[in-house]
């Protein structure tokens, strides 16, 4: 699969540039923008920085640069913005895959050792963004209160606490040199822009409401098999192009070392696109519904080059 599929680099570079061209081009503005110019400025930052967590997507699989060291670099600058530590986001990525619908991931199902209302809340602050104000906050938490991270304290929520019993503590160094980078790279942006804090947090707000309304669509109520478990989405072709066929999410998790570029052509050897990301999207306020234990299950094979 990797051999007919390599990475496509040059194409990545010349993304990657753009993005970053286009969200300094929102912080150039972010300070000025008032009435309908702060509603286009949200509206332009929260797809371009969608489309910038897709890289970074990329980079957690190493599939965004052929090269290790580079791959690892360039997703550690995209997450500076994002922001939350880089390795932080891999490890809790590639553990959504390896746990995929399984009983610690699935966050659309309620089982009789769980606590219904938390979990309703848990359900719909996804669906209202605060999930992304969580992880966004995680380096301020990895910075002045790493004891938060402890598995003892999250026994409330069996996704966090197995999470956190999986953490790698060997990338935690650099992690903390990540959320130091993201403290500094931000505040330097808003000493720059001249403290804009109102427009700033709601702009980076409507960001994260897309990105975290948009984290399960793919998988609420999938079948519950670790490779499988996931839908892909119909949506129109500019949004596909713009989040790196990131719709295509069925096939990316039955073959998530193939490259974005590629996952509609092996789509359509496999398998065929499934409802529209919006209904897919109304059908999850719904919210939680009762589910049948299953057990530990976990993906057996590679998720990363």
């Amino acid at each position: 699969m990797n051999d007919r599929h390599p990475i496509p680099n040059v194409l990545n570079a010349l993304i990657v540039t753009a993005q970053l061209v286009v969200v300094s081009a929102c912080f150039t503005f972010v300070g000025i923008a008032s009435g309908w110019s702060l509603v286009l400025l949200c509206l332009v930052f929260s797809l371009a920085m969608n489309s910038v967590y897709s890289t970074i997507h990329e980079a957690h699989h190493r599939i965004l640069f052929p090269n290790v060291r580079v791959n690892d670099a360039v997703g550690v600058l995209l997450a500076l913005f994002f922001p939350a530590p880089f390795h932080l986001l891999r490890q809790g990525h590639l553990g959504h895959h390896r746990k995929n619908r399984s009983d610690d991931e699935a966050f659309d199902l309620y089982f009789d050792y769980d606590n219904k209302l938390l979990k309703h809340l848990a359900w719909y602050g996804i669906l209202t963004g605060l999930y992304w104000v969580m992880v966004a906050c995680s380096s301020v938490v990895i910075l002045f209160a790493p004891f938060v991270l402890r598995p003892s304290l999250w026994r409330w929520d069996r996704t966090s606490e197995v999470f956190l019993r999986h953490f790698d503590p060997t990338t935690f160094p650099i992690m903390r040199l990540e959320a130091a980078l993201i403290v500094v790279t931000h505040g330097s942006i808003l000493y720059v822009t001249g403290f804009p804090w109102f427009n700033y947090l709601v702009m980076y707000y409507s960001f994260g409401l897309l990105w975290s309304s948009l984290q399960y669509v793919h998988h609420y109520q999938a079948e519950r098999d670790v490779r499988n478990g996931a839908y892909n989405l119909k949506t129109v072709e500019v949004f596909d192009v713009l989040l790196l066929n990131h719709n295509w999410h069925k096939t990316h998790h039955q073959h998530p070392c193939v490259p974005w570029r590629y996952l509609r052509e092996v789509a359509r050897e496999s398998d065929t696109q499934s409802e529209s990301l919006w209904k897919a999207y109304l059908r999850m306020w719904k919210g939680p519904q009762r589910g049948e234990t299953q057990g530990e299950k976990r993906l057996e094979g590679e998720v990363s080059r």
